[in-house]
């Protein structure tokens, strides 16, 4: 195709032509349906099924009347080329480029292809059965009955086809800015973050050309030393302080600290939410790095440490406390699950009003037997069809590259062969059997005797003890695996509610599926249909990021970690910083001390390395990092830098600024909608569902540059929004629901607390090569364990070909009774260790690996209240609740573990 083509295709006039073919064809199809000569003719004549069906409607309609009808209905057929047309022009040149990246759509066209053609053929094979003398053969019925819901299915199709490639991107460049211009109001509720400044205090430029490096991009600085922390929560957090704390003492020989002496800080959860804490608060300190050896905030009088040890229970935290947040979480919630509900209902209502209609079982009101052949054959068909379609499909793809598209295939026409016998057999089936199965076996009919009875309550005994075995050995499986059942219960209450609403409609017996409101002088539906339709609409206009629990989760641990220093209270502490007193991300460009990264998890449908759905996704100064590793597991990774990463607002539905304790949140998410190694199978649906989730939907950076092209980052109304750029929506929470992640093609990938992959932070710390590595593991492994630190080794050698070779006897527990210093004690002698890093290429480092265990050298303090306080310091990460001396106490050891990790870097050095 040349180009003016090309240009003349994506021109205002072709998009004007594709907008009024498509306007044609819904009044045309309006006039098929207003002008028929008998109400469902159509319906009745192609979904007979029987020939005794048949002769009912050839004795109400004559033959010309039928011609009539079935000639508009090819006319419109005709007509739906056109929108079939502009739906292939508009998959190609209209629809934004996340929406081309998709498989499905740029073939939806040919579904439009395929209503036309099997219209026309069920039309004709419609008039001549319609006219034939003898009676129609079954065979023919059945057959014309498979072509019809094989018509209405593929009309479906096209029709979503040309509302998202047609429809969809011609009006959105319309209502998209009303929709922000309406939105912004709620945006200016808080105040925009202040601009980026540079270290001398100048504002920093939005983007300077070679000064943002992407991550391990770098040779290896010889000098170059990391400080990882791993998460953990609060427990994490106070041994972060503690460990940061004897960092950050002066050497005994003068200098500067090992914490302002270190190139890079990476975090994870808990040990994120101290240092991006200490980075935001520590932002307006003089940061000359002749005059200044520490920062003294991690000192026990320190303001900082003192304001963070009183509002250690973060969650209690701010205005209102726990109280106030769980009814914002409440509320929150209820939205989340009346959406849920308000599917459920919609899916009962059109399967309830399809078993009503004649084009499932035109007899379904009488008593006519339900299991008669002539009733269930017609419709046992289309599903052997579906069926073998479903088999041929993944035979033919078996040996092929494209296998797997063939399975995929196989398995989409299985479903929808499930979904046509759900719907058409055994929704019909249990709605007019199923409320009287119990009462036909306790009495089979009240003109019996008692011998007849008595065989039923019989039967009805069998059936229960049937039902209570299985019902045993459900318990003992869900015993073992209750935690990952959340799913089942969700699809179970999904079911039952749907199912109800089936019932009421099918059955007309509810007011609420009977009384009806009419719009207008066209639409007339139930009430109930209506009230979904406001909570879609409502889900919709609301901000998606603020529906999670994220923004209440950023905001308590910004009120107790990020603080002003300057004017302290004495009674109440540091105020905290407000949302529009942070800066951005980019201000923190060049500060004295370790660049801090935030380690987050870009969840993912398909595995990665070491078999974790999950990838790498970094949030530090120079931008936001996505790292994926290719097919055959080399090192691939896209950055972008803050000045250009994508804003978002209300009605996009993702954060309008990044900042550090936004960063830290995500990075500290527990629990969401997925979790990665920590994944609870279906239980994440049903997290989803019930809005216990603290992850959040981010733009990828992969395809951030391409997707919001139009955006422009350094403004913030609504003129710099590009007209087709994605927003997070409705469909989004499906997405959650049914765990569909796409790092590879998706516009936005889903953020959460990185010790879903990897919880040391130390791999992205071994992505930047340096020198000498400090490790501070204060996960939640068992005593003795661990498994975080072994994970975090093998990962790095899958991803990164580093290896790591670990003097374990130092921290490994002793067996009891044996003797060390002449104490007898199970201890380990020391809570810290040295390995050997072994880089691809040759270079080496040191690792140097602290854990938070109690040791023999700890305090005559510290190991007291181990004794007699247990599980100190072994709290579960979901106890967030520390009382001061357990806070206090864990600061201490960390202190320590930061103490023995000093003397093995002094000794390293020495050497």
């Amino acid at each position: 195709m040349s180009q003016r083509r090309r240009e003349a295709l994506r021109g205002g006039p072709a998009k004007v032509l594709a907008l009024a073919s498509c306007l044609v064809a819904v009044g045309l199809l309006g006039w098929v349906l207003r002008a028929a000569p008998i109400n469902g003719f159509h319906t009745r004549v192609t979904l007979a099924g029987s020939s005794d069906r048949l002769r009912l409607v050839q004795d109400q309609v004559s033959s010309g009347r039928a011609a009539r009808a079935l000639g508009r209905q090819s006319v419109f057929a005709l007509s739906w080329l056109v929108p079939s047309a502009a739906c292939w022009v508009g998959a190609r040149h209209w629809v934004p480029a996340y929406r081309r990246r998709q498989r499905a759509w740029p073939w939806l066209w040919l579904a439009g292809l395929l209503a036309v053609a099997a219209n026309l053929v069920g039309n004709a094979a419609s008039y001549q059965l319609f006219v034939a003398t003898p009676p129609a053969p079954a065979y023919a019925l059945v057959g014309l009955a498979t072509l019809s819901w094989l018509t209405i299915v593929a009309y479906a199709v096209s029709a979503l086809g040309v509302g998202s490639c047609v429809v969809g991107p011609l009006v959105a460049p319309v209502l998209r800015p009303v929709f922000e211009r309406l939105f912004s109001g709620f945006d200016w509720l808080a105040k925009p973050h202040p601009p980026a400044t540079a270290p001398g205090g100048a504002a920093a430029p939005a983007e300077t050309p070679g000064s943002v490096d992407s991550p391990g991009s770098v040779e290896p600085d010889p000098q170059g030393l990391g400080i990882s922390l791993s998460g953990g929560g609060i427990r994490a957090a106070a041994i972060s302080a503690g460990a940061l704390g004897a960092f950050d003492s002066p050497p005994v020989g003068g200098g500067r600290s090992v914490l302002l002496s270190a190139r890079w800080l990476t975090a994870v959860s808990g040990g994120g939410f101290c240092a991006a804490g200490w980075r935001v608060s520590d932002h307006a300190v003089p940061r000359s790095a002749s005059t200044r050896v520490s920062t003294t905030m991690f000192e026990r009088d320190h303001p900082w440490a003192q304001t963070v040890r009183r509002r250690r229970r973060f969650l209690e935290n701010p205005l209102g406390g726990i109280t106030g947040g769980a009814l914002q979480a409440l509320w929150r919630s209820a939205l989340v699950l009346a959406v849920v509900a308000a599917s459920a209902y919609l899916a009962g209502w059109a399967v309830g009003s399809v078993v009503r209609s004649p084009a499932v079982h035109p007899e379904f009101s009488n008593a006519t037997e339900l299991w008669a052949p002539r009733t269930v054959w017609p419709w046992l068909l289309p599903l052997g069809v579906a069926g073998v379609s479903a088999t041929l499909a993944g035979l033919a793809r078996h040996r092929s590259p494209w296998r797997r598209r063939g399975l995929a295939a196989a398995a989409g026409l299985a479903g929808a062969g499930l979904v046509l016998l759900v719907v058409l057999l055994a929704a019909p089936i249990a709605i007019k059997y199923g409320e009287g199965i119990w009462e036909r076996l306790a009495a089979p009919s009240s003109g019996r005797g008692d011998a007849d009875r008595g065989s039923g309550i019989f039967g009805l005994a069998s059936s229960l003890g049937l039902l209570g075995a299985l019902a045993a050995a459900l318990r003992s499986q869900a015993k073992r695996r209750w935690l990952y059942l959340g799913g089942a219960l969700l699809a179970v209450g999904w079911v039952i509610l749907a199912g109800k609403v089936a019932d009421a409609f099918a059955r007309g017996q509810a007011s609420w599926a009977t009384e009806r409101l009419r719009l207008g002088e066209v639409v007339e539906l139930p009430w109930c249909v209506w009230l979904v339709v406001v909570i879609g609409v409502a889900f919709e206009c609301a901000p998606a990021h603020r529906l999670t629990l994220g923004g209440l989760y950023r905001k308590r641990l910004a009120g107790t970690f990020a603080l002003r220093l300057s004017d302290p209270s004495p009674t109440t502490g540091l105020r905290p910083l407000r949302y529009d007193e942070e800066q951005a991300w980019d201000a923190f460009a060049g500060l004295d001390g370790p660049e801090l990264i935030l380690c987050a998890t870009a969840h993912s449908t398909r595995r990665g390395p070491c078999g974790i759905k999950g990838f790498a996704l970094t949030f530090r100064p120079s931008g936001v990092t996505l790292f994926r590793p290719d097919s055959r597991g080399g090192p691939q990774s896209w950055s972008l830098p803050i000045a250009r990463y994508p804003r978002g607002s209300w009605w996009r539905g993702f954060p309008r600024g990044w900042i550090i304790t936004r960063g830290s949140a995500i990075s500290g998410a527990a629990f969401a909608s997925a979790m990665g190694r920590q994944a609870l199978g279906t239980t994440n649906a049903l997290l989803a569902a019930t809005n216990l989730r603290l992850g959040m939907w981010v733009p990828n950076p992969r395809w951030a540059e391409e997707d919001f092209a139009g955006d422009d980052p350094s403004r913030t109304g609504p003129a710099s929004r590009g007209p087709q750029a994605p927003r997070v929506g409705l469909s989004y929470l499906v997405k959650e629901i049914f765990g569909c992640y796409d790092v590879d093609r998706d516009p936005f990938i889903y953020a959460a607390d990185g010790g879903h992959r990897e919880n040391l932070g130390l791999v992205e710390l071994l992505r930047e090569r340096p020198e000498r590595v400090l490790c501070v593991d204060s996960s939640g492994d068992r005593p003795g364990s661990f498994t975080t630190f072994l994970e975090a080794i093998e990962l790095a050698q899958a991803e990164l070909g580093v290896t790591i070779e670990v003097a374990w006897d130092p921290v490994r527990h002793n067996q009891p009774g044996d003797l060390l210093d002449g104490v007898a004690s199970s201890l380990p002698s020391h809570c810290a260790t040295t390995a050997t890093i072994r880089y691809p290429g040759g270079a080496q480092g040191l690792l140097i690996y602290g854990r938070y265990q109690p040791c023999l050298r700890c305090s005559a303090a510290t190991l007291a209240f181990f004794h007699e306080h247990p599980p100190f310091p072994y709290y579960p990460t979901s106890d967030q609740f520390l009382t001061e001396d357990e806070y206090d106490h864990l600061v201490a050891l960390g202190d320590h573990v930061g103490r023995e990790m000093l003397a093995l870097l002094e000794d390293s050095v020495r050497s």
